[in-house]
Order: C-alpha cells, then sequence, then structure tokens
C-alpha cells in the first residue's frame, strides 16, 4: 500500500472522529437539557404538592391558604437549584362545596379543595444552538379537604372555664372531645379513647384517668353542626304548648316533632326510635330506660332556647343531643348516648359510654386528587 493512500484514510478517519466527537457532545448537552427539565419538573411538583397540602389545611379561608402555600414553595426551594414561584395569575384556586374540580368531579357538602400551580424557569445548554435559551416548567396540585373519621361526642361552645365537666365515674368516651372553654375531670376511672382539646384551662385532679390520644390546648372550633328549626320541617306531628307524657311503655311513631314549649318524659320505657324531637324550651328525660335513635340528620333531641336534662337510669340515646343555646346535664346510670353539643355540658352520671355519631367531625384530614 502506498504511503498516499494510508495518509488519505489517516484522513477519512480524523474527519469521522471530528464528526463523532460533535455528535457525542452535542448528545451529551441534549442529556443535560432533558435532565434539567426532568430534575426541574419533579421539583415543581414537589413543591406544589406540598404547598397545595398546607394550603388546603387552611380552608375555607382563601386568603390563609394562599399564604401557607407561598410559605411550603418558599421552604421546598431552600438548598435547590431550581426556584419554583406560584404563577402569577390563577395559581391559586379555590373550590368550595358543591363545585366541580376539572378532572375530579363535584366535592361534598362539607368539603373544599385547593388548586396550586407552580412554575420554574430552565435555562438550556445544547438548545442554545438553536436559539433556544430557556423555557418554563408548569405543574399542579390539588388537595381536597374533609371532615376526619373521629366524630365528635362532647362540644361545649362556651368560653366558661367550666364549660365541659366530667364528675362521673367509670366513663367510657369515645371520638373527640372539644371545650372553647375549660373541662374539669373530677370523676374516677375515666377513659378518653379519642383526642381532647381545650381552649381556656384543664383541670384532672383525679389521677385515675386514662388519655389514649393525650390532650391539649387548641383554638376555639365552631359548632360541629349547625342547624335551624326549619332544617326540620315538614314536621310530622306539631305540640303547640308543653308536652308532659306519663304513661310507661309508650312508643312513639317515627317521624319529626316539633314542640312549641317544654318536653319532659316521665314514663318508664320509652320508645323514639326514629324520632327526631325539636323544642323551644327545656327538654327533660325522667323516666327509666328510655330508647331514642334520630329520624332526621341524625338528631334526637333539639332545644332551640332552653337546656337538655337526662336523670334516667339505662337511657340509650344513639343520635345527637343538641343545645345551642343551653345546658346539657346528663345525669343517671349504666346509659349510653352518641354526641352532645351545647354551650355547657356535665356529666353526673356513672358507667356511661359515649359513642359518638359519625359525620360530625370537626378534625380535618387533607389528601392530595390530583
Amino acid at each position: 500500500m502506498s504511503k498516499l493512500l494510508r495518509d488519505n484514510r489517516k484522513g477519512v478517519v480524523i474527519v469521522w472522529v471530528a464528526i463523532a466527537l460533535v455528535a457525542l457532545l452535542g448528545m451529551a448537552a441534549l442529556t443535560i437539557d432533558v435532565g434539567r427539565l426532568c430534575i426541574a419538573a419533579q421539583t415543581a411538583q414537589d413543591a406544589v404538592d406540598a404547598a397545595a397540602l398546607a394550603g388546603a389545611s387552611q380552608l375555607p379561608g382563601f386568603t390563609a391558604a394562599w399564604d401557607e402555600a407561598e410559605l411550603y414553595v418558599a421552604a421546598n426551594n431552600e438548598g435547590r437549584g431550581f426556584q419554583v414561584q406560584i404563577k402569577p395569575e390563577d395559581g391559586v384556586v379555590h373550590y368550595g362545596p358543591g363545585t366541580t374540580v376539572p378532572d375530579y368531579g363535584e366535592l361534598g357538602s362539607k368539603a373544599h379543595a385547593l388548586e396550586v400551580t407552580g412554575q420554574v424557569e430552565v435555562v438550556y445548554a445544547f438548545a442554545k444552538v438553536f436559539g433556544v435559551e430557556t423555557t418554563v416548567v408548569t405543574r399542579s396540585a390539588t388537595a381536597m379537604q374533609e371532615p376526619g373519621d373521629t366524630p365528635t361526642t362532647v362540644f361545649a361552645y362556651n368560653e366558661n372555664e367550666h364549660a365541659i365537666e366530667f364528675p362521673g365515674d367509670r366513663l367510657e368516651i369515645n371520638g373527640l372531645v372539644h371545650s372553647n372553654g375549660g373541662i374539669d375531670v373530677t370523676g374516677v376511672n375515666i377513659t378518653f379513647h379519642g383526642p381532647v382539646e381545650y381552649f381556656n384551662i384543664f383541670r384532672d385532679p383525679s389521677g385515675t384517668t386514662t388519655y389514649e390520644a393525650g390532650y391539649e390546648q387548641h383554638p376555639k372550633r365552631d359548632w360541629p353542626i349547625d342547624y335551624t328549626a326549619s332544617d326540620f320541617e315538614p314536621y310530622d306531628y306539631i305540640i303547640d304548648g308543653d308536652w308532659e307524657p306519663t304513661t310507661s311503655n309508650l312508643i312513639l311513631a317515627p317521624g319529626n316533632y316539633f314542640v312549641n314549649g317544654n318536653v319532659k318524659f316521665r314514663g318508664d320505657w320509652l320508645v323514639a326510635e326514629d324520632c327526631t324531637i325539636v323544642a323551644t324550651g327545656n327538654i327533660h328525660l325522667a323516666g327509666n330506660a328510655p330508647r331514642f335513635t334520630p329520624h332526621d340528620k341524625d338528631v334526637s333531641l333539639y332545644s332551640l332556647q332552653g337546656d337538655i336534662n337526662t336523670t334516667a337510669d339505662g337511657a340509650e340515646v344513639d343520635g345527637i343531643l343538641f343545645a345551642p343555646s343551653g345546658h346539657i346535664d346528663y345525669l343517671g346510670n349504666g346509659q349510653r348516648v352518641a354526641s352532645l353539643f351545647a354551650q355547657t355540658v356535665s356529666f353526673y352520671g356513672d358507667s356511661v359510654d359515649i359513642t359518638g355519631v359519625p359525620g360530625t367531625s370537626v378534625l380535618r384530614k387533607v389528601r392530595l386528587i390530583k
């Protein structure tokens, strides 16, 4: 082989090597660009996921939700190469109860959702050859806030330091206990299976109480339910004036009852299954072993302006006792009751099992839905 041919071949090899190097460098640069885009997208997604969850926990307060979302985006940016910013226009969107969330569906009557959209600028390496300097990566996340699974068993709206009192012994209390005032636990061998919250002051000198979920000071809360007399219309039975049945073994017909006055059940073994009783005045259960199950909205007894008082032994009340303007005084032994909501609440009875009504939780849970 001549020297000239060998030199020509060397020249061809050099050309191909140069071309290959350019291609390899281009692929490497392209890989860097794609890699940066992937990292930027994941960074943006992490930021909006965290922001949506944090912001949704503050709903229905939209301003508080937006502020919380911004705080979490800023925290997520710390130590990161890419800086995520919430989209200036429509970067945070609140969906209220009954509205439709795109690509998810309609929210329930007590649910809220928050959509957060973030964006991050990515500077290209290889794409600059084609005159493309930067691009913006956008990612969104939506979180929903809905009622928790823990029912509210005892709720006191009043800020009095004795708003909830537990002087009774051997109480079993499931679900949440919340007082916008204080809580006194003076009975013995009481077990709280759910969390206990108080705003004002907490006292427990007994030393025999079990708090399975602990107790803590907590900001004031609004009512677990918010009904008016009209929410139970049309009434199946209307009684104008005080109503004081004295008959034993009385069985009430199912339906909604409205009493324009006070109610006092004095007969033993009353059966009020599938009944909701709404009264303008006081409600008193005086007979032994009454049984109540609710007809409407999980409410068994609702005093619009007065108090609810029970002195019966062996009572079984599966619905809510609601006295938004007054006091609930629960006496009697060996009873079972579901939920009690009033300005103030006292338990003087012994061996009472307080079970809670599902769907009354004031605790909230937040989860990503898209």
